[in-house]
């Protein structure tokens, strides 16, 4: 795990009310491709794929990726702390205004 994924996992157990998995893949185990937290907060479902500011998305992430959106979740790309806690809650946010009509 790295440095930044395990930032996140640190994030993530102390968040209340938040449900996640971290994944991975092996030559004997794991799906490949998919992104590196699978998350349920408030109700909602996110997809985190940690990247330092300098990788990219491999065509199975970006695969996985599209098929998470496609299906109504909320995939990201994320590359810090920072940026998993502003998706959380401006997602959250967000979908809560349009559901109000705002």
């Amino acid at each position: 795990m790295t440095t930044l994924e395990k930032a996140i996992k640190k994030y993530l157990e102390q968040l209340p009310g938040c449900w996640f998995v971290k994944t991975f893949a092996s030559k004997k185990a794991g799906r490949w491709g998919l992104p590196d937290f699978i998350v349920c907060y408030r109700g909602l479902f996110y997809a985190f794929e940690a990247k330092t500011y300098d990788d990219e998305l491999s065509p199975l992430q970006a695969k996985e990726i599209a098929a998470i959106a496609e299906a109504g979740g909320l995939p990201a790309i994320v590359r810090s702390v920072a940026d998993v806690r502003r998706i959380l809650e401006s997602e959250r946010r967000t979908i809560i205004e349009e559901k109000n009509g705002k």
